[in-house]
């Protein structure tokens, strides 16, 4: 009887063995996760120049670039910098690229015009080829709607038009697309990244153009130019033909035929940060 409930013990044992030998099996067999998985989706380049960087413990060449130790003053008019950094202050060491002017969207307008043949509002510079209607470009005609529902993001606007004309590069989008600020040291700033405003983004530039204006003023020293008081283009399409501009001395919006040049008709471009 003790013999027979000794095998029975340890035919238990030995059940009992396999079974947790086949669960801790289980568990090693589970893929761990990636450094992508855990954060870490950018590259040493990306993080050029921010302060706070961490480094996936498994490939050190994934990173997570947390930001700056400098803290974020965002404020509208506020002085946006090449590492993604912004501050109301001039910062030793940093180099300026652009001027806050959207809060809510993070958005920031370059501290220059864009030229094409090294001309700004050249009239050889065309909005874009042809005289279609741009496919996933809304068609804005309402002088009230264009303004506040209609075409109003400048990202989406951009990509639209430069997948219609890339046969040529003498429109305004391929003369915006390339423009990378010297001081951009962060991917959020590079070249393809910058675009045109939307008329709504462009509005909301003239309405705060005065502070705009005094931040330029203060980076004068590193190259920064004034708004002018001239035409400039929007990335909002109102119809197959025409495009809404606006006044930014007035702030007075109307609209221009999309594939016929303007002279002095200026480009400046925005960025999200």
């Amino acid at each position: 009887m003790i013999k027979k409930n000794l095998l029975i013990a340890g035919a238990m044992l030995l059940i009992l063995t396999a079974f947790s030998v086949n669960k801790v099996q289980a568990q090693t067999c589970v893929m761990p996760p990636s450094c992508e998985d855990l954060g870490y989706k950018q590259t040493e380049e990306d993080c050029n120049g921010v302060d706070i960087v961490l480094k996936c413990p498994t490939d050190m060449s994934k990173m997570a670039c947390l930001g700056s130790s400098v803290s974020q003053d965002v404020s509208l008019g506020a002085i946006l910098y090449g590492d993604g950094t912004v501050s109301s202050e001039l910062i030793s060491g940093k180099k300026p690229i652009g001027v806050v002017f959207d809060i809510f969207n993070r958005l920031a307008v370059a501290l220059n015009d864009v030229k094409y043949g090294g001309i700004a509002g050249s009239d050889d510079m065309l909005w874009s080829i042809g005289s279609d209607d741009i496919p996933n470009l809304e068609n804005c005609t309402e002088y009230d709607t264009v303004i506040t529902t209609c075409g109003t993001d400048g990202r989406a606007n951009t990509d639209a038009i430069l997948a219609n004309n890339r046969d040529s590069d003498n429109h305004v989008m391929n003369a915006i697309n390339p423009y990378q600020p010297s001081g951009c040291s962060a991917d959020f700033c590079k070249a393809g990244k910058w675009f045109l405003p939307s008329l709504l983004e462009l509005k909301a530039i003239y309405n705060l153009k005065s502070s705009i204006q005094d931040t330029l003023t203060f980076l004068s020293a590193v190259g920064a130019t004034q708004l002018l008081t001239a035409t400039y283009w929007s990335s909002t399409e109102r119809d197959e033909s025409n495009m809404w501009i606006l006044d930014m001395e007035n702030g007075y919006q109307s609209t221009h035929l999309k594939n016929t040049g303007y002279d002095g008709c200026y480009v400046r471009p925005v960025v999200k940060f």
